[in-house]
């Protein structure tokens, strides 16, 4: 029996072993401290201490946490604290990541009803409110469900039918439909990736903030915006930004006087 051998592989495995313990208390001791920070801002909050709790909901953030409840909790704090604009973009940020959410939902649509600017939307409201609901359930993540799911039904029913000697014509007829969903819901996710990279979606921060021309800061002011206004960017040059707003205007504004909804977009 070769002693030396097993000896080396039990070395190796205990080595492996406390690696793996170490790494695994480092990352527990980090999510415990996340949500001893998460549960000391709740507190403060319940408190009505609003700025000691944006500090503490703020460094989670910092830290790269991203999660719906943080981000509600975060967009209330801002809303008691009078920064309505950040309050629209993180309960904006929270929808984006539970988008079927009902408290979310509610509370963006009080805190909108607050906003200085009532932008009527080129379409009636009944379809606008359509439409809302739609592009705030069918998420990347939703899409990529459904696309999997007619996949899955599509490759299911291909094999019963490569190995099935005779196949009903109705059959036959649910194996196209299925494939076609499937492409159907591949073109939707091609669709809606471009849309968000190309033109992804921001929120005006600053109080009030005029609207130009042209890039250049000696244009035209052809209209003003307030924070917690939706725009959707349709390029960027320098600092600057072009948007379109719901009721089809479009201008010029500075990058640094709003957040995108999804950090990790660029402009």
């Amino acid at each position: 029996m070769d002693y030396t051998g097993m000896k080396k592989s039990m070395k190796i495995a205990l080595l492996i072993a406390l690696v793996l313990t170490f790494f695994g208390a480092v990352i527990l001791y980090a999510d415990n401290e996340a949500a001893n920070i998460y549960n000391r801002a709740n507190k403060l909050y319940a408190e009505k201490e609003y700025s000691r709790a944006l500090e503490l909901y703020g460094e989670l953030v910092d830290r790269g946490i991203e999660n719906p409840a943080l981000y509600y909790n975060l967009a209330n704090t801002y809303f008691k604290a009078g920064m309505i604009g950040r309050a629209v973009l993180y309960y904006e940020r929270a929808l984006h990541l539970k988008p079927l959410d009902r408290e979310i939902r509610a509370n963006l649509k009080f805190v909108r009803m607050s906003l200085t600017d009532k932008i009527s939307p080129l379409y009636s409201e009944s379809m606008y409110r359509v439409l809302q609901m739609v592009f705030a359930v069918f998420n990347l993540k939703v899409i990529l469900i459904i696309e999997l799911l007619f996949f899955s039904a599509f490759c299911a029913l291909f094999i019963l039918y490569s190995l099935s000697h005779s196949v009903s014509n109705s059959l036959k007829r649910f194996i196209i439909a299925c494939g076609i969903l499937f492409a159907v819901s591949i073109a939707g996710m091609s669709v809606y990736i471009t849309n968000e990279k190309n033109h992804p979606a921001g929120i005006v921060l600053d109080k009030a903030v005029d609207v130009n021309s042209s890039p250049i800061s000696e244009s035209e002011k052809i209209f003003e915006l307030h924070e917690g206004t939706k725009v959707k960017i349709i390029e960027s040059r320098d600092e600057w930004v072009r948007f379109r707003i719901a009721d089809g205007r479009e201008g010029w504004i500075r990058a640094d006087s709003i957040a995108l909804i999804q950090e990790h977009t660029e402009f």
